[in-house]
């Protein structure tokens, strides 16, 4: 993945500008066209969705009002039927009246139930009702084909008489079913029932029962099928979460199955939920009917729903590709205006590389590109003035490099030289001579080490111990000294020349000045990652102005006068040069007892050959 994103950063940053700014300039169009769209649709969708929310509630809610008025209007019809005078005498009646009478058959002469007749007449949605007293006798008026009334002693058997006498007269609404339909016997379609007990209205005890039923068909017809439609299925559910009833939606769900899924989500007197049915996004939303606590839900799909506002995508796509076109006209035509005096600056470029010196662009405009154009001019006059001073300068190489051979030749002249005294001196037995001359050609061996800036410990030993021969042949027993320099750093390199500076300080401001002995201790050991030197004398010390202007940071100025102080500024300045802050010099001083120098630098050891 590294490899790849490498691959395609490398391709990119190898293109020219103006390809850079084509696709830059697309992929800006592309990604703001895109959110866009995808903006719009989710926006749209949830507007869409809140507004489908709010209409099937609103429709939820119709249908349980149109639902309740009528569950209502049929508990009002039976009160007036229990209160009727000719029922309250049919239930007082030792005699049966006929039970095989139909409502398209009726003879108003020969009913004394005209009036309920009549009624049934009216409501067209009632299909079936029918009438049982305690003394025996029933009644039924049919309207659907359905005919029989069963037994009264089968009804008072079962749980719904149960149900409906504990509430003295109160209406008890129920859905009928193949396991529970024991009102009617020979049924033609499903249907729910409104029962009831008659109360004798002098005595206000029990004296019969009554039921009305109200053919589901007809109750999805009028009150469910009206607001169906390919993408919502609208159910009617009892107070036991049954469904009683559902319009014949197009929807391929199983009710059954799905009934714990949705009727959990359920809570409250209204609502609204989203839901997922048969893999689908779904709106469920919820009202109670007031009269029965049944409820009606209504169910509606969003993936149906948002249909229309799915045409956003390929519209989203249409304009995202014509403002790509249009995007790319206006691409060539920007990145060829911006990039036409980079060409041409680098035509001029290209003319410079042959040898025209004289080449000048010019450029219209005094942006950026401009400014780079009048640079190129500027350097290119520059060059020319450098072209002229190269020829006046190559007589001076030329002396120079004869400087250099020169420096090279005099080393070893003076080597040389010196091993020609060293040799004469020990022929003549000048055993002081000799060893003065010999010290001195180690010196200078040790003191150009082939042009190195480092060198190792063990040399820059070598260094410190000839310079003291030569100084202690001169000073004679009035110069004692002490070399103790660990041989575990002595393959370590460090800067040459770190510390004799120090030790010649010594001598200038101890042994020469001093009238005593004067003593000088050179110590080197290893301290963890680092090299510790000592130097330490006996001397007349350094005065703290003077010692203050040897450590002082400032840039450093050289000193006629105070030759040592500048060697030490030197030492100072090479050290921060080399080591850039990781390493420490300190010096101590006290007048007439001496000064102590300590240097701590990182160590670098030596590769071995």
């Amino acid at each position: 993945m590294i490899a790849l994103k490498k691959v395609c950063k490398d391709f990119f940053m190898n293109l020219s500008i103006k390809y850079k700014l084509i696709i830059a300039f697309l992929g800006i169009i592309t990604f703001i066209s895109i959110s866009l769209g995808y903006y719009s649709y989710v926006s749209s969708s949830n507007i869409i969705e809140n507004e489908v929310s709010n209409i099937t509630l609103a429709d939820t809610k119709q249908v349980s009002r149109d639902i309740n008025f009528l569950q209502k209007d049929i508990n009002d019809l039976s009160t007036f039927i229990c209160l009727d005078p000719q029922i309250q005498s049919f239930i007082h009646s030792n005699n049966s009246m006929p039970q095989n009478l139909s409502h398209n058959s009726y003879q108003p002469n020969s009913n004394p139930f005209q009036s309920l007749a009549s009624l049934l007449a009216s409501k067209d949605y009632i299909s079936y009702i029918g009438i049982y007293a305690n003394n025996g006798s029933k009644y039924y008026l049919s309207s659907d084909g359905s005919s029989g009334i069963s037994d009264y002693n089968l009804v008072k058997s079962s749980n719904i008489y149960g149900e409906a006498k504990a509430l003295r007269g109160k209406p008890l609404w129920l859905s009928l079913t193949n396991k529970n339909q024991i009102f009617i016997t020979y049924n033609k379609s499903p249907k729910i029932v409104m029962c009831r007990t008659i109360l004798d209205t002098n005595t206000f005890q029990e004296s019969g029962f009554m039921f009305i039923c109200i053919n589901i068909s007809t109750l999805e017809h009028n009150y469910l099928n009206n607001l169906s439609s390919k993408d919502r299925t609208i159910l009617l559910l009892n107070h036991d979460d049954e469904i009683v009833a559902y319009n014949n939606s197009e929807n391929s769900i199983d009710l059954k199955k799905q009934m714990s899924e949705f009727i959990s989500k359920i809570t409250g007197d209204e609502g609204e939920r989203r839901i997922v049915v048969n893999n689908k996004k779904t709106l469920l939303t919820y009202s109670t009917i007031e009269e029965t606590s049944w409820k009606v839900v209504n169910l509606v799909s969003f993936n149906d729903v948002l249909t229309g506002i799915r045409k956003i995508i390929p519209i989203t796509l249409i304009v995202t590709i014509c403002c790509l076109i249009i995007s790319m006209i206006i691409a060539l035509l920007i990145s060829h205006i911006l990039t036409a005096p980079i060409k041409k600056l680098l035509l001029s470029m290209k003319r410079v590389k042959t040898g025209n010196f004289k080449e000048k662009v010019n450029l219209k405009y005094m942006d950026e590109i401009g400014l780079l154009g009048m640079e190129y001019n500027d350097m290119i006059d520059n060059i020319n003035n450098l072209i002229d001073k190269v020829y006046k300068l190559q007589i001076s190489e030329k002396e120079a490099e004869l400087k250099a051979l020169q420096a090279q030749i005099n080393p070893h002249f003076l080597y040389n030289t010196l091993d020609s005294i060293y040799w004469k001196a020990q022929k003549s037995k000048e055993k002081d001579i000799s060893e003065m001359i010999y010290a001195l050609s180690k010196l200078f061996r040790l003191t150009l080490n082939r042009g190195d800036e480092f060198t190792e410990v063990k040399n820059e030993k070598d260094f410190i111990e000839n310079y003291l021969i030569l100084q202690k042949k001169r000073f004679k027993n009035k110069l004692e000294y002490k070399i103790n320099i660990s041989d575990n750093i002595l393959r370590y390199k460090i800067p040459k020349l770190v510390l004799q500076p120090f030790v010649e300080n010594s001598i200038i401001h101890g042994t020469e000045e001093e009238t005593g002995n004067s003593i000088i201790e050179i110590c080197g050991y290893l301290e963890e990652d680092n090299i510790k030197f000592m130097i330490k004398d006996n001397g007349v010390g350094i005065e703290e102005s003077i010692l203050k202007k040897l450590l002082d940071s400032s840039p450093n100025e050289k000193n006629s006068e105070q030759h040592n102080g500048y060697a030490i500024k030197n030492v100072r300045n090479r050290l921060e040069l080399y080591y850039n802050g990781n390493y420490s010099l300190k010096i101590k001083s006290d007048i007439g007892k001496g000064t102590l120098v300590e240097i701590v630098i990182p160590v670098v050891k030596q590769e071995l050959s």
